[in-house]
């Protein structure tokens, strides 16, 4: 697990505590600041993953341990950066905290590339969306998992795959709506 920051926004209304940004604004503050929406990202072997905005600057060790802990098999061996919010998660959790401090601690199998790999995304499919209302982040994270599932597959496998998730919903969608909306050209790009 690891954790990559956004710029906090209120895209589509008036921030009430600081200036309006434009479009590609950034912050007045350096660093990770209170103006950075926090995103913390993990995955596993099996390609179970979450991304969940937890708040605003560093996580905290009760964040880390009340949206991890759970999600955790005992007895399971978690890779995390240097960052101190993940060592409480050990006892929480009953696994093994692994912290993988630069690329040089990095192995065959022992690494935090598949996660800089999911930062990247982010960063890039949020950028293509020219930012995204912090009110809404989660629900672009869902997305952005959803996108990563179907990467490998053809258009006619998406097309199943997503009626067969949304036939679980209240809604209606018919193959011919899927053939006319492009619902994937972000994806194609990765």
């Amino acid at each position: 697990g690891d954790e990559t920051y956004v710029l906090e926004s209120t895209k589509g209304s008036v921030p009430e505590n600081r200036k309006s940004r434009h479009r590609g604004g950034h912050s007045g503050k350096r660093g990770i600041s209170h103006d950075r929406i926090c995103i913390v990202t993990t995955t596993d072997r099996n390609e179970h993953e979450i991304f969940s905005a937890v708040g605003s600057s560093k996580p905290t060790t009760s964040i880390i341990d009340d949206f991890l802990s759970k999600h955790i098999e005992k007895g399971s061996i978690v890779y995390v950066d240097g960052a101190a919010c993940y060592n409480n998660l050990a006892n929480t959790a009953e696994c093994k905290v692994k912290h993988l401090i630069g690329h040089e601690s990095y192995n065959r199998v022992e690494h935090l590339n598949t996660v800089n790999s999911i930062h990247s995304m982010i960063k890039r499919i949020y950028a293509y969306y020219r930012g995204v209302a912090t009110k809404y982040l989660n629900r672009y994270m869902a997305l952005f998992i959803f996108m990563r599932r179907l990467k490998d597959m053809d258009s006619s496998e998406k097309s199943e795959k997503l009626i067969g998730t949304i036939k679980w919903f209240h809604c209606h969608i018919t193959r011919k709506s899927l053939k006319e909306e492009h619902l994937f050209t972000v994806h194609a790009e990765n």
